[in-house]
């Protein structure tokens, strides 16, 4: 009787173990597994871009952000200030390029008719010398004229003087004549009609005496005048003289004005070249204040992405350098990395569905599909990929990531974190 129990209990576990084994071998068909997976994400290293001191911290570990959300604000005094002088030079650069612009326009307006109109000015100065040149000329006539009838009036003043010196003489001895003659009329000695005589003489010779003198203030009085002419005609050709060599120096100015004007298409070139200058000074301002903008920005740290704030290191009051590592920040989208053996992978095709066991949820199944397979073993992209030489080789089974993203997220009950060991089963029989 107990032989017979015991033979009856062997064959049910027989039975069973068989029975199991069937299973596990028909679902090895249908599914290839592996414990060689583990939750993935992104996780990134914030770091401040500006140095400074920490005047902020606005989270802490292991709370959630949302895109935008303030995390650090660094001190901002020093980038406000540098902005602001960014700013003002910004400015200062403009005005002096509307200057260069403005100067360039007018100097290529000039050139366009200042050619003509030195030609016409040089033109205009040479009719000015030309003209004080026979000015100076008529002049110099005059003055040479004043002079010969100043000799001329000269002249004629000695035949005057001597006139009047012989007219004098009569009339001194027709005074004589007519004292005598009273004193012989007074005697009775002439008649009346005699000393009447006399008497008409002398009073004709003292009229010619008088007439000479007159002429001979006359005469004086014409010298007079020819001096006043020379000198009229001496400062005629001095004022004259002056005006050539002013119209000879309007010559020479209207001369450099043209050849200034013929230049006019290098000074165009110079004006554009200094409005090429202040245009490159705008554009290095223009990038300073891009540069001061970012950095004021960069001083207050915000979050680029929804994520989970997780080993913060910043600290209230620190002062940190560009490059200062303040917290990492772990993205919500997490995904499944299972590296299956290379034997797995026949019948493996981006697309099919798997079944995510993680360990730290028991009995809980996660429902994902296969995203992308790694174009190469994982040990070809390690730091240091095996080399077997020819007289020690090993054969061993690679492994090929493969991405398994998750169809639901998570829920609050079973989060999953970066780092989880799973074990995946893709349902390659579907």
């Amino acid at each position: 009787m107990k032989k017979g129990l015991t033979w009856g209990i062997l064959l049910v576990v027989v039975l069973l173990v068989a029975g199991l084994g069937y299973h596990f071998w028909q679902k090895s068909k249908q599914s290839v597994s592996t414990d060689d997976a583990y939750v993935e994400g992104d996780v990134i290293t914030i770091s401040a871009e500006v140095p400074g001191r920490i005047t902020e911290v606005a989270v802490k570990d292991n709370q959630r952000v949302k895109k935008g959300d303030l995390l650090v604000r660094i001190e901002s005094t020093d980038y406000d200030s540098k902005l602001a002088q960014a700013e003002r030079t910004l400015r200062s650069a403009e005005q002096k390029a509307l200057a260069a612009r403005a100067d360039y326009e007018l100097t290529r307006v000039q050139a366009e008719s200042s050619v003509s109109e030195e030609v016409s000015g040089v033109q205009v100065a040479q009719a000015g010398v030309d003209t004080a040149t026979s000015n100076v000329g008529q002049a110099q006539q005059r003055y040479q004229q004043a002079l010969a009838a100043k000799r001329t009036t000269l002249a004629n003043l000695g035949k005057m003087r001597t006139e009047v010196d012989v007219a004098q003489a009569e009339w001194k001895r027709l005074q004589n004549d007519a004292l005598r003659y009273r004193a012989l009329y007074s005697k009775d000695e002439i008649s009346r009609q005699q000393l009447e005589a006399i008497e008409t003489q002398n009073r004709q010779a003292q009229a010619r005496v008088e007439a000479a003198q007159r002429q001979v203030q006359a005469s004086f009085s014409q010298v007079g005048e020819a001096n006043a002419s020379i000198g009229q005609a001496s400062e005629a050709i001095s004022t004259s003289q002056a005006q050539v060599d002013e119209a000879r120096s309007r010559v020479g100015q209207a001369n450099s004005r043209l050849a200034s004007a013929q230049a006019a298409p290098n000074k165009i070139a110079v004006a554009m070249a200094q409005v090429k200058v202040a245009q490159a000074d705008v554009d290095r301002a223009q990038v300073d204040v891009t540069l001061a903008k970012k950095d004021v920005e960069r001083a207050t740290v915000r979050a680029q992405r929804d994520g989970i704030v997780s080993k913060r290191s910043a600290q209230m009051g620190a002062y940190v350098q560009k490059g200062s590592p303040l917290m990492a920040m772990v993205d919500p989208d997490i995904w499944v990395l299972a590296n299956y053996k290379e034997t797995q992978m026949e019948h493996v095709r981006p697309g099919m569905k798997v079944e995510v066991d993680v360990d730290t949820y028991p009995g809980k199944i996660f429902h994902a599909h296969v995203d992308s397979i790694q174009a190469g073993t994982g040990s070809r992209f390690s730091l240091l990929p095996p080399e077997n030489a020819s007289g020690s080789f090993v054969k061993v089974v690679q492994r090929i990531p493969v991405k398994l993203v998750l169809d639901d997220q998570p829920s609050k009950e079973t989060p999953l974190v970066p780092g989880m060991s799973v074990v995946s089963r893709v349902l390659i029989k579907q």
